[in-house]
């Protein structure tokens, strides 16, 4: 099992990786376009149409991303009324329940996000053409990223092994 866990674990890294490169990127971009277009409205130049439609295209991404890098940092918004007040024993079991839980229904979002991409995919953006599946593709890698993380969760359980921001800090002390 520990082959699998370090598997998943390798993953979890990667996706980590990914996800902050698409939220610095996309962030980064959708700032830029904004504030040329906020300059040009207050200088009376008008606006590019294509600055309008850049940050609807690229904000589902930033979601996305972001939304994944909390789960995979444990950073993300949970109640936690009964676990923290029931046995170790017990709260592991709670807590693999839980995940179990948690992969069936984003595994089945997944389903619906690809049994929808056929048909949002020949729609176009009016301006740069591009297919509005990308924002299904963002749903998809969010979806993805959560199956991961609680795959990822339930190995933890099992073999200990620390969570994506705990390795980053482990390696940022030893160096």
């Amino acid at each position: 099992m520990k082959p699998l866990a370090l598997l998943f674990a390798a993953l979890s890294r990667g996706l980590n990786q990914l996800c902050f490169a698409i939220a610095a990127i996309s962030m980064g971009v959708i700032f830029v376009v904004l504030s040329i277009n906020v300059f040009m409205r207050y200088g009376q130049w008008g606006s590019i149409r294509l600055f309008e439609e850049l940050p609807e295209l690229l904000f589902p991404w930033l979601v996305a991303a972001c939304v994944g890098l909390a789960a995979l940092h444990a950073a993300h918004i949970s109640v936690q009324l009964v676990i923290d007040k029931v046995s170790p024993a017990l709260k592991k079991w709670m807590l693999i329940f839980c995940a179990l839980i948690t992969i069936a229904l984003y595994l089945y979002c997944l389903y619906i996000v690809a049994d929808l991409f056929p048909i949002v995919k020949d729609e176009k953006s009016p301006i740069l053409g591009v297919s509005l599946g990308t924002t299904y593709a963002a749903m998809s890698l969010l979806f993805f990223t959560l199956v991961v993380d609680q795959i990822s969760e339930i190995f933890r359980q099992f073999d200990h092994l620390p969570r994506v921001a705990q390795v980053q800090v482990v390696q940022q002390g030893a160096a």
